[in-house]
């Protein structure tokens, strides 16, 4: 037989933790998700046409706005494991030669859910 403390009130630390969790990896995710798009920027064989096309920009914002909200938002600790875990990330999905605008689009979607769970 559980006890419920008075009034049926849950514990909501449980509940913050977990969307702690999930925004956390939503961001390592959309980071993770655009991170081989925006080093084509630096790699020296790289077509100018693919450095200055959409998907490159557009990672590149991902990316960049990634970063600065983890460490907006977290701690110096969380923010850099998040961004840690993120790249690591985006190194194994590279290794896996996923195709890059697809991937550039699921990381929108996860910045997006990030950014939509901040509101809540």
């Amino acid at each position: 037989m559980r006890h419920e403390p008075e009034g049926g009130l849950r514990c909501p630390t449980a509940n913050m933790t977990m969307l702690a969790l999930v925004r956390g990896a939503a961001l390592a995710l959309s980071i993770a998700f655009s991170w081989n798009q925006f080093i084509l920027i630096f790699a020296r064989g790289t077509s100018i046409a693919v450095q200055f096309s959409v998907a490159t920009s557009v990672a590149s914002t991902i990316v960049i706005s990634g970063a600065g909200l983890a460490y907006q938002h977290h701690s110096p600790a969380i923010a850099s494991a998040i961004l840690a875990s993120g790249l690591l990330a985006g190194a194994l999905i590279g290794i896996c030669r996923l195709a890059r605008p697809p991937m550039t689009c699921l990381s929108a979607v996860c910045l997006l859910a990030y950014l939509g769970t901040m509101s809540g």
